[in-house]
């Protein structure tokens, strides 16, 4: 694909621009919400500096746990893993939540809400962002041969490991952002007629998310991702299913609480 954009002048590399686009995109969206909702202007402001700050550090740290010896297998790699891929997308989703409730508690802003106001955002960052996956190679998918829409990725400067370099692969970024936007017409039409309470919207986002993420997983080819019982399932996955049982649990909850309530 096209891990350096040249512009001529200047070479970019594709993922950090587009990592760029993400964060002002969702930083629009998320602050155009929150002063629907009431808040005063620059309020999601301040909060995306917090969910960026804690997402980005929680996608850099978990692969050191999952894959240390590949991560820092080299100087190089260490470094090239982590400026110039996205990390771990669970981790990010922890911190950025972390992030979030400190912003909440700071702005005295229910969390709740604050967690319904930057949902759409969030699958709108997740979307864009996997583009820019798409272009610099990283989180590839396993190869497909006699798949009509594969890719096949030639560029060395790319993240792609140099022996996946001309074989046809799956666009598992591509499943991913698709996945994303049906979320978010789903999200998007839920708040419209009201079926959920307060911190509905990112609940639902968490169930079809997680469901759709155990799918899309068995067409990714990374390892740095971690991979357990014999390579057949992946750190997400695993996450995935602790993800779904906690939403369980949770709505197990918020049911007892509100037959009790009546």
């Amino acid at each position: 694909m096209y891990p350096i954009l040249d512009l001529g002048l200047v070479e970019l590399r594709s993922f950090g621009v587009m990592s760029v686009l993400c964060m002002l995109l969702s930083l629009l969206v998320g602050e155009v919400r929150g002063r629907r909702r009431g808040l005063e202007p620059g309020t999601m402001v301040g909060f995306c500096a917090f969910i960026y700050a804690g997402g980005w550090l929680g996608a850099k740290l978990v692969p050191m746990f999952v894959e240390p010896a590949h991560v820092f297998s080299s100087w190089e790699g260490f470094v090239r893993g982590f400026v110039f891929t996205a990390g771990a997308w669970y981790g990010g989703l922890l911190g950025g939540v972390l992030g979030l409730v400190l912003a909440s508690r700071n702005r005295k802003v229910p969390v709740r809400v604050a967690l319904d106001i930057v949902t759409p955002a969030l699958l709108l960052g997740i979307a864009l962002g996997r583009m820019g996956c798409l272009l610099a190679g990283c989180d590839h998918g396993r190869p497909a041969e006699g798949v009509a829409w594969a890719i096949i990725y030639s560029d060395p400067r790319g993240l792609v490991p140099a022996g996946l370099l001309g074989v046809p692969l799956h666009p598992v970024q591509v499943y991913d952002a698709l996945c994303s936007m049906s979320i978010l017409a789903v999200v998007l039409l839920i708040e419209r007629t009201r079926l959920v309470r307060e911190g509905g919207l990112f609940v639902v986002f968490l169930a079809l998310y997680g469901s759709l993420r155990l799918f899309t997983e068995t067409y990714r080819g990374d390892a740095i991702r971690g991979l357990w019982l014999g390579g057949r399932v992946s750190t997400s996955q695993i996450l995935s299913v602790v993800l779904l049982a906690g939403v369980a649990v949770l709505l197990a909850a918020r049911r007892r609480a509100t037959s009790v309530g009546s």
